[in-house]
């Protein structure tokens, strides 16, 4: 009953007036944006790894910058749906298939947090550097750090899709499949009803 495929009725919304020339506008801009950023971020990612001194805490951004060329990399590519959907007056191929909306919605859910911490765990080391510039960076707490946060960011939306808490649906407005709590009656009636099911093995 309570699967992870298991996907609530989709709340897309007809009624909402849509502007064909925005909806081309907006597509043409995200195109271009996914353009220039997946080549962009592919290319610094290149320069990074085959250029520039070999100091240890100079390896040590370098390595961080090359986690926020891959997460933006990702996050360029996740356009790729909606635009797709925007240039077809917002009916998307890819959005109406169940697995890929479960998919890109977590994925979107984890990537754009990702990319902050990264900033945030950059700004951290810069200030490190600062304060104390002859001491070496920790490549082992960073990717300690890094491991949690996304294990911990990864736990707290599957549990909860896993647990038919959440679900996923694709919405118009949005232009995007989005993660969306059930409402207390549907849990409560869930509950209930899995407690049944447990009371009569």
């Amino acid at each position: 009953m309570f699967t992870l495929w298991d996907n609530r009725k989709d709340t897309t919304t007809t009624s909402i007036q849509i502007s064909k020339a925005g909806d081309l506008s907006i597509g043409s801009l995200y195109m271009a944006m996914f353009i220039f950023g997946t080549t962009g971020n592919i290319l610094g990612f290149i320069w990074l790894w085959s250029v520039g001194p070999k100091k240890h805490n100079v390896l040590f951004f370098r390595n961080i910058y090359r986690m926020m060329n891959i997460i933006d990399c990702m996050i360029c590519i996740s356009l790729v749906p909606e635009i797709e959907s925007f240039l077809r007056s917002r009916s998307s191929v890819l959005f109406k298939e169940k697995a890929f909306c479960k998919f890109w919605a977590l994925k979107w859910e984890l990537l754009p947090p990702s990319s902050v911490f990264i900033v945030a765990v950059l700004s951290v080391s810069r200030m490190v550097t600062v304060v104390w510039p002859l001491r070496q960076l920790n490549f082992k707490a960073l990717k300690i750090s890094m491991t949690v946060y996304f294990l911990s960011i990864f736990v707290t939306m599957l549990v909860p899709l896993a647990m038919g808490l959440s679900y996923t649906s694709f919405m118009k407005t949005d232009v995007a499949c989005s993660l969306e709590p059930v409402h207390q009656s549907s849990i409560q009636g869930n509950t209930l009803i899995f407690i049944v099911e447990l009371g009569s093995r």
